[in-house]
């Protein structure tokens, strides 16, 4: 053995000849002088070397390359160590150990983490724990630049990602997905223009200086756009040809993609395919998936719903005003088609090239193609017509079945529930009433006003039916109701004119008979029944005079009157002709100011005066409340005094009687003076 002391007590360094060791004991150290130090020289078997340190002032290899050794460094804290693991190509860092990479160590050490240090700031900070205090993640400049918070309790609350300008949160990711911008933050885009946003691939990507306030969301969404200003492009493509234009919105995949036009146009697109084949239009809305697909150069038209407004490939709708809003509404515009209105699902569907057609309500006008100036409103109005123009449908099934398989001016108006529902190639009728008209087929020049008004089949023309039921059954021709079930016992009958409540001709075959008052019932064909229920006159086509009831049926207390010739003794006849209309009583309706016409006629008429007649009327107490040849207009202020001569008759007769009485007893007393 061989031993070395030196000058501090129990330090030496021994050669142990038994086991081939080198000790360093007690406070003896290893310094190693020199460029490098190659493991292999010294080689040990002891299990330990302790007591002892070593300063190596060069480069120590542990092994060669391609072929190494563990390496393990142990510290004052138990299980905290710095392990090279070979055969993982690893550096270990055991429980409790940290790494700390600066000069300074200003930011304080909580827990295992990692810091690196420049001029006396943590640059990165990995934090473990839950303290209220610190970060888990710090990218710092002066303060806190990035956050990456996972415990709870922090200021800005649990889990969360921070990004910070200086010291105050900008950007936060939370702990449920949610991405916050801060107040006071904003998303801004680098691009060559102002106020531009772009997100997507290619999204934007050729915006030049002058071409500002664009929103580009998803991928190749407005990559065209240069100079232009105010796009909002959202969606896979959209807007995705346009470059100077501005002011168009395009939200969906391939919205308004060929859209390109040098000026501000307003289109607004969303849907997938919305506006697709537009190009140099204006003043569009499109909404809804492939609406307006195939409108090209159209403008101020608006198109919602789900393939609305579509079009057919090959023949892009070039024309202009149009409106179709609702599912496959307009479907099928093209060409020159313009100022339509199609409102609801399928409405107007199969127009091509029609103009000035309103369709509103499900299937309204859906199979309409090239017609013209329609207005069909409500579900089912106007649905199987094809080619018939001029059309007017208002209600539910309104004109239903019309259907004219050529154009044909049609000049049909239905308005209420059904009206003219089985009209199929009739034209110029005008039913107006929920039924009104509802049996109509071929029926031509019909006018029904009111509920189930003129309802029977009818394939007749020229009817006028005004007032609930009116005409219901009647299937002839040119015959005229009005009032509530007038007419209604006409069927086959024709020519026939009713007025009033319940009013009726005689039968319902009846012709040529006009009726006319509440609940009166024709006297027969070819005649004029007028009055109110059974107080009714009537005078034959043609002849002078009117009968009225006489019915000895209907009468009672029967007398013979007395009033006769001495009563027509006090009538005085005259004539006469009528004042001019300045010479009037001025509270009468008739007088006019200065005016130079004579009432009634300029002849002179023979007649009798209306007061002298009532004076005779009042001096013969045999005269009757029930004779009505004098009466009063019925005015406040003392209304024309009237006299109906008809009522003289039987005064009349019994006078020529009274006379005829006296002659035969003269003439007997002359015959008995002569003989």
């Amino acid at each position: 053995d061989v031993k070395f002391f030196g000058d501090t007590a129990s330090a030496y360094m021994l050669w142990d000849a038994s086991a081939d060791d080198l000790i360093l004991g007690g406070a003896a150290g290893l310094s190693v002088n020199g460029t490098a130090l190659v493991t292999g020289v010294l080689t040990t078997t002891a299990a330990t070397v302790s007591n002892g340190g070593g300063q190596f002032n060069g480069a120590i290899n542990v092994g060669v390359d391609d072929t190494g050794y563990d390496v393990k460094f142990f510290g004052a804290t138990s299980g905290a160590y710095m392990h090279w693991d070979q055969s993982a190509d690893d550096l270990v860092l055991g429980v409790g150990s940290e790494l700390v990479i600066g000069t300074t160590a200003s930011a304080q050490l909580l827990g295992g983490g990692i810091y690196i240090d420049s001029g006396g700031y943590a640059a990165i900070t990995l934090k473990k724990g839950a303290s209220n205090t610190g970060h888990a993640i710090d990218f710092n400049d002066e303060s806190n630049a990035l956050q990456y918070r996972i415990a709870t309790n922090v200021a800005s609350g649990g889990e969360n990602l921070l990004f910070c300008n200086g010291a105050t949160p900008a950007l936060q990711l939370t702990a449920a997905g949610d991405l916050v911008f801060l107040t006071g933050s904003d998303i801004l885009t680098t691009t060559l223009g102002s106020n531009n946003i772009r997100i997507g691939l290619d999204a934007g990507d050729n915006i030049l200086s002058g071409g500002n306030q664009n929103v580009a969301v998803g991928d190749y969404a407005g990559t065209a756009i240069t100079t232009g200003d105010g796009n909002t492009a959202v969606g896979y493509n959209a807007l995705a040809s346009e470059d100077t234009g501005g002011s168009d919105t395009a939200i969906g995949h391939s919205a308004l993609a060929n859209k390109d036009k040098n000026n501000d146009t307003f289109n607004t697109a969303l849907g997938h395919s919305a506006g697709i084949s537009t190009t140099s239009a204006s003043a569009n809305t499109f909404i809804g998936g492939q609406a307006g697909y195939y409108a090209t150069t159209a403008q101020h038209s608006v198109f919602m719903g789900y393939n609305s407004g579509f079009g057919v490939d090959g023949t892009p709708l070039t024309g202009d005003n149009n409106v179709a809003i609702g599912s496959a509404a307009g479907k099928d515009l093209q060409g020159v088609a313009h100022s339509n209105v199609f409102v609801g699902h399928n409405a107007g569907t199969e127009v091509t090239v029609g103009f000035e057609n309103t369709l509103i309500g499900h299937l309204a006008g859906d199979d309409l193609t090239n017609s013209d100036r329609n207005t069909a409103v409500g579900a089912y109005a106007l649905h199987t017509n094809t080619l018939g123009q001029y059309n007017t449908a208002v209600g539910y099934g309104a004109l239903n079945t019309a259907n004219h398989a050529t154009a044909t001016n049609a000049y049909n108006v239905a308005v209420g529930y059904s009206a003219g529902q089985s009209v199929s190639t009739g034209t110029n009728n005008t039913l107006i009433g929920g039924l009104a008209g509802d049996g109509l087929t071929t029926a031509a020049n019909n006018t029904a006003v009111g509920y189930s008004a003129l309802s029977a089949a009818l394939a007749g023309t020229s009817c006028t039916a005004i007032g609930l039921s009116a005409l219901a059954l009647a299937t002839g021709n040119e015959n005229t109701a009005l009032g509530v079930n007038a007419g209604n016992v006409i069927t086959s009958g024709t020519n026939n004119l009713i007025i009033g409540v319940n009013a009726d001709p005689s039968a319902a075959t009846s012709t040529n008979q006009m009726v006319m008052g509440r609940e009166v019932t024709g006297s027969g064909d070819n005649t004029f029944t007028f009055g109110a229920g059974t107080s009714d006159s009537a005078i034959a086509n043609g002849a002078d005079s009117i009968s009225q009831p006489s019915d000895q049926r209907y009468k009672e207390e029967i007398a013979d009157a007395t009033a006769g010739l001495a009563f027509i003794k006090d009538l005085r006849p005259v004539t006469f002709k009528w004042k001019k209309e300045k010479d009037l009583p001025t509270s009468h309706r008739a007088y006019v100011e200065g005016s130079e016409t004579r009432t009634m006629n300029d002849s002179t008429n023979h007649g009798f005066i209306a007061q002298e007649v009532k004076t005779a009327i009042d001096a013969h107490s045999e005269i009757k409340d029930g004779f009505n040849m004098w009466s009063t207009d019925d005015q406040a202020d003392g209304g024309r005094q009237r006299l109906a001569g008809g009522a003289l008759v039987p005064i009349l007769v019994k006078a020529i009687q009274e006379q005829n009485a006296l002659i035969e007893a003269l003439t007997a007393r002359i015959a008995v003076l002569e003989g």
